[in-house]
């Protein structure tokens, strides 16, 4: 038998330990494989998962169509939607649109709706979403209002009341200008007034949460301009469409002085809405009839956070945008968390020493859960109730007036400790009032106060001062 030198030996021991090495090594990746298959397919999928989030996550906009466009979810979780209100007609001087934007919780399956409004025209014809026609002066219509932008949850045609019902979200549309005055703001909770140009001429009104615009305004439409007579002068424009449109301008006698008409009624921007943004009326969903229930939280019970409405945002057709968030949406602030009273006081304003209050909201989950509580107040009543000031109306004409000079304040006891998302007070907001001293301040036992506001010489407007958690 042949012997095996050292060197042959070395070698094969060298090659049969490689074999052993080799066969352990694909052992363990065949056990390892074997055991972590579900892991592997786990990982699988959740890089799909993120795959489609972030294809999810792309912003999907909607310009104007003059028709309705749907969205349909896919995917559970909160999204951001913004709205752009139309402009007015009028080139550089038409009331421009509101602007909204809010997140929303939806499930896979929602259909939105979105009614995007066109711009007003300077032929005068009625824009798409409720913008108001012009005036004939003499065969020639004048200017017409902007649309309103919008979403929904029932399908139809635009001015379809059961569809105007199901509005979650709206950003108004302005009213029409000229080269003689700007037209009106597609408003915030209440729209711009009209302006006028003298002889006589009555300007639509703006529209509110439970009113259109004086002369024709209505829910969702604006109304029309009204021409009384039939000179050249005597011009009458339309009002914005809105959550309530505004109204539609009225013209006067009509004159001209020094090339310039004299007589010229401008329409008024609509109203906004967002279901749960404190101030908001929401209605009711029963066939033809209109009826609002005096909370913020729309009847479908879907309902924005961090709501968001600014007058007078927008120029040209209305547009709209929506994306996916996110599974959550977190709090920023624990301030309101853990609150039963709410004490707001203020020690008279810019133009009087009496201390108003028109409403005070608490919002949670959607809802105003101040509505209907208890009000205490120090000082002397001399308008209305103490009720008045948490009974869901932000009109100016719903108000509590105390007198006595100094600081005075309203209580709010909500009954019970809630976790809230926003407080909302309104004081006066006509004639750009601002109060001296303001505190708002929370607490849960009516003792140990924790002050959220302290602010004086801020001009208040119908947005109301507000206090979010987000």
């Amino acid at each position: 038998m042949k012997r095996i030198n050292n060197k042959g030996f070395a070698i094969s021991v060298m090659l049969y330990s490689i074999l052993a090495l080799i066969s352990m090594i694909v052992m363990l990746i065949l056990l390892t494989m074997a055991g972590s298959r579900k892991n592997n397919s786990n990982l699988i999928d959740n890089i799909k998962e993120d795959l489609n989030t972030a294809s999810y996550n792309k912003l999907q906009t909607f310009e104007y169509t003059g028709g309705v466009q749907t969205f349909t979810v896919n995917k559970n979780g909160y999204y951001q939607i913004e709205l752009w209100g139309a402009s007015g007609a009028g080139s550089a001087n038409s009331g421009k649109g509101a602007y909204t934007k809010g997140y929303i919780k939806l499930n896979a399956g929602d259909v939105l709706y979105f009614y995007v409004g066109q711009q007003g025209q300077e032929n005068g014809t009625a824009t798409f979403n409720g913008g108001g026609e012009g005036a004939v002066t003499n065969g020639v219509r004048k200017a017409s209002g902007g649309g309103a932008t919008d979403v929904r949850l029932k399908n139809g045609v635009w001015n379809d009341i059961p569809s105007l019902q199901s509005r979650i979200m709206v950003a108004a549309g302005g009213g029409s200008g000229d080269f003689y005055n700007s037209g009106s703001a597609g408003g915030t909770l209440i729209g711009g007034n009209g302006a006028i140009q003298n002889g006589g001429a009555i300007p639509g009104s703006g529209g509110t949460q439970i009113l259109g615009g004086t002369n024709g305004g209505a829910f969702g439409r604006g109304g029309a301009g009204t021409n009384t007579y039939t000179n050249n002068c005597s011009l009458a424009y339309g009002g914005g469409g809105g959550y309530y449109g505004g109204g539609g301008g009225t013209s006067g006698t009509g004159t001209q002085t020094d090339g310039i008409c004299t007589s010229q009624g401008y329409g008024g921007g609509g109203s906004s809405f967002i279901s749960g943004y404190a101030g908001v009326n929401a209605t009711t969903i029963a066939g033809a009839a209109i009826t609002h229930t005096y909370d913020t939280r729309h009847s479908s019970e879907k309902f924005f956070l961090k709501g968001q409405m600014v007058a007078g945002e927008h120029s040209g057709d209305g547009k709209a945008a929506i994306s996916y968030v996110g599974a959550d949406l977190s709090k920023t602030s624990n301030q309101l968390n853990n609150v039963r009273y709410i004490k707001d006081c203020i020690n008279g304003s810019n133009i009087s020493t009496n201390n108003t209050w028109i409403e005070l909201q608490a919002i949670q989950n959607g809802s105003n859960v101040a509505k209907g509580k208890s009000v205490t107040t120090t000082g002397t009543i001399i308008n209305n109730t103490a009720s008045k000031a948490v009974d869901g109306d932000i009109n100016s004409t719903s108000r509590l007036s105390v007198t006595d000079i100094g600081i005075q304040c309203i209580t709010v006891d909500l009954g019970e400790s809630k976790n809230l998302d926003e407080i909302v007070v309104w004081h006066d907001y006509e004639n750009n009032m601002s109060f001296n001293q303001h505190t708002l301040s929370v607490s849960n036992n009516n003792s140990s106060w924790v002050t959220l506001i302290n602010q004086s010489d801020v001009a208040e407007t119908p947005n109301g001062i507000r206090v979010s958690a987000y």
